[in-house]
């Protein structure tokens, strides 16, 4: 007998056994391949929606702080040589309240997308989407999405809106230097002048997500307007933006940024003694400070590689100053901590 006889007669001798091998081997060989396909078909649609609400944008520019509008200027010229490039700046909010009266009625809405954004937004957009009215003062845009949340009819142009966004604070509201009041700045009056789909530039977001959030689109001049009168009171420019989007690969290194674009400010100190007939100069120094009360520790290495001589300092509040034994001392004052080197004079 030759053995593929042998493994014939044995085959339908087990033929019970063997079918179960094979039906069971068939059943997870169809259960691993549709787990791989949807798998595949997640991630493809995943990338699909993304890529549907960034619409053209190729390379988008986000700051913890804000900076100039120029800046991002500055550096699509500096990558002119790789073609033309759109440049839209934007001022992003991501956890806006909006609130309105319908019906006898107060309707709120949280963790709304504000965006502050120019015309040329628009442009980045691949399906044509392009509000039919401009953005200008009070004039705003939302979403489906918004739209569905506030309860509005499909024509409920003309309803007007109030917008809550939380105030840029240098400091955080824990930190014992930080405010603790007037943290939301507050636009009342704001007019609906269209709502937009769900789809496109209407749902842009910077997170991938299945589900289309709810956006409020804003001039931002409008919102410039409003935080050049409070928190960024005493910047140099009021055209700030937290963000800037461009449509072509846009590389960084030859980013040229102000030390305000980066939430720093450099000031002279200088004293000089007016009893001495010389005019002896009681200290003269550079002072390099930041917004956010400490430097990060990145800054702060290339402060150091940059100006080696110079001298760190922390400043912070003190609640209570006393002598040891004393019921009372001196309240709220600013103790700085420094190295004390050679060069360090009383």
């Amino acid at each position: 007998m030759t053995p593929w006889k042998i493994a014939i007669k044995s085959l339908l001798h087990f033929w019970r056994s063997n079918l179960a091998i094979a039906l069971g081997a068939a059943i997870a060989t169809a259960v691993l391949t549709g787990a791989l396909l949807v798998g595949d078909s997640m991630r493809s649609s995943l990338r699909n929606l993304m890529l549907d609400q960034l619409g053209e944008i190729d390379t988008v520019l986000v700051s913890a702080g804000f900076f100039r509008e120029q800046l991002a200027e500055d550096l699509a010229e500096d990558n002119s040589e790789q073609g033309p490039c759109d440049v839209s700046p934007l001022i992003l909010f991501p956890n806006g309240t909006v609130e309105c009266r319908l019906d006898d009625r107060t309707r709120r809405a949280a963790n709304i997308n504000v965006l502050g954004v120019k015309d040329s937004f628009w442009g980045f957009d691949s399906n044509g989407l392009n509000p039919k009215t401009p953005l200008t003062g009070d004039g705003v845009v939302i979403n489906r999405s918004l739209a569905d949340r506030l309860g509005f009819e499909p024509n409920a142009v003309g309803q007007t809106l109030t917008l809550h966004i939380p105030k840029p604070t240098q400091m955080p509201a824990e930190s014992a230097l930080g405010a603790t009041d007037d943290l939301i700045e507050s636009l009342v009056d704001l007019e609906v002048l269209e709502i937009v789909p769900n789809q496109g530039l209407g749902r842009f977001s910077l997170q991938p997500s299945q589900v289309s959030g709810p956006n409020l689109f804003i001039s931002i001049e409008r919102l410039q307007d409003a935080l050049a009168r409070t928190t960024l009171k005493n910047r140099s420019t009021e055209a700030l933006c937290n963000a800037v989007l461009f449509s072509q690969p846009t590389p960084l290194d030859s980013l040229t940024p102000h030390l305000e674009d980066v939430g720093l400010s450099l000031s002279r100190a200088t004293q000089v003694n007016p009893e001495s007939p010389e005019g002896k100069t009681v200290f003269d120094y550079w002072s390099l400070s930041s917004e956010k009360l400490v430097f990060h520790s990145d800054m702060q290495a290339a402060i150091e590689k940059a100006l080696p001589a110079a001298k760190p300092v922390l400043t912070y509040l003190a609640n209570d100053i006393r002598k040891r034994g004393e019921p009372s001392g001196v309240p709220f004052s600013m103790i700085s901590a420094i190295d004390f080197g050679e060069d360090f004079r009383l």
